[in-house]
């Protein structure tokens, strides 16, 4: 059965629209709305596109198809087979695009492979429907949006790659810092892709990106941020890498069993030389001042003379003074280990000796230096 009139209304996202009859007469109504095209295929040939209205199709409005109509041409509906395709002209501006998986992309800065994602949209309109039916719609009953995004998919992820990729290189930034030019590559893009997009007779528009990631779980970008990051606490307090190295390595030995107060000291040592304002020269003036340091504090000055002497030495090597016998002020020897006891001590903290003298005559208590007894004079 013939069909009387052919329309289409559009549905969403719907960029072409295949007529499912084919049995036409030279009455039948071609009907098009506004924001629509169609393109008659008739003898594998596409005759169009007819924009908005309404048309007969006879010969007089269609002079092709005096050579497809029934031979008996004085027939008022002379009955013919054709395809009529219907296509959309209105702009579809929320096309998604998108990496399905991270793209690896060297950074030129830091000189390692990141892996990076990237979203956004972008827009088209049909600017030619002959090229666009036959390149893209061919047989396809319908021809959607989605259809077209993954048939592009491929192409857009490769000029993303790309252009940044060129662009990093050029401009000599990492990728961590990309997002700041996300403009200039959306523009850089859909220069590259507009060419690309019109061998389809597809107008391309508006491409956007929406976000450049990195994924923070890779190794690589985890070590990356973890590095920028100490540079940026040492950038702050005002030392570079080597120092810094140099600070670890002090602080080690610092830390080492056994090191005790030298480590705290060449850890200081260390600190100062790092801080200063010649590094190299700083180690050998500390090392030196160090060394010093640790020399005198191993010598005693003698109680006598003032000489410094050995912590170890039992006589003053410039008087003779012997070190282990304690004055009347510091205390007095154990008459039983020879250990020093404090003065007011009544038994030898070493051995446990009785200090305690008692006076022969009167009983009084006396101190182990005393000569005479202070109650009855007595000699000790």
């Amino acid at each position: 059965m013939a069909i009387e009139v052919i329309s289409w209304k559009a549905a969403p996202n719907v960029i072409a629209f295949r007529f499912p009859g084919k049995n036409f007469t030279t009455m039948s109504q071609l009907v098009v709305e506004e924001s629509q095209e169609a393109v008659i295929s008739i003898g594998g040939r596409f005759e169009g596109p007819y924009s908005a209205g309404t048309y007969t199709l006879n010969t007089k409005n269609f002079p092709f198809l005096e050579t497809q109509v029934n031979a008996q041409f004085l027939r008022v509906r002379s009955p013919f087979s054709a395809e009529v395709y219907f296509l959309q002209k209105a702009y579809a501006l929320n096309l998604k695009w998108g990496t399905s998986t991270p793209i690896q992309l060297r950074d030129p800065l830091y000189k390692i492979m990141i892996p990076v994602r990237a979203f956004g949209q972008y827009g088209i309109t049909v600017r030619n429907s002959r090229k666009f039916l036959t390149k893209l719609v061919g047989t396809l009953p319908a021809f959607t949006t989605n259809t077209l995004s993954e048939h592009f998919r491929g192409m857009i992820v490769m000029e993303v790659k790309t252009v940044i990729g060129q662009h990093i290189a050029q401009k000599n930034i990492s990728i961590l810092d990309i997002v700041a030019y996300q403009s200039d590559l959306a523009e850089a893009i859909s220069a590259r892709l507009t060419d690309v997009f019109d061998e389809f007779g597809i107008a391309f528009q508006r491409f956007t990106i929406a976000s450049i990631l990195t994924d923070e779980n890779d190794l690589a970008v985890v070590k990356l941020r973890e590095a920028l990051a100490k540079r940026a606490e040492m950038d702050i307090v005002g030392y570079d890498y080597k120092q810094m190295r140099s600070f670890d390595t002090l602080q080690t030995a610092a830390g080492n069993e056994g090191s005790g107060g030298m480590s705290a000291n060449l850890m200081g040592a260390g600190m100062g030389m790092a801080l200063g304002a010649g590094f190299g020269g700083a180690i050998a003036g500390n090392a030196a001042q160090m060394g010093t340091a640790m020399s005198f504090s191993a010598e005693v000055p003698c109680e006598k003379c003032g000489r410094k002497n050995p912590v170890n030495a039992k006589f003053c090597a410039d008087c003779g003074n012997a070190f282990g016998v304690p004055n009347s002020q510091t205390g007095t020897v154990c008459g039983k280990c020879g250990a020093n006891v404090p003065a007011a001590a009544k038994f030898c903290p070493e051995c446990g000796n009785n200090m305690c003298l008692a006076c022969g005559k009167c009983g009084k208590e006396l101190s182990a230096e005393t000569k005479f007894c202070p109650e009855c004079g007595e000699k000790i």
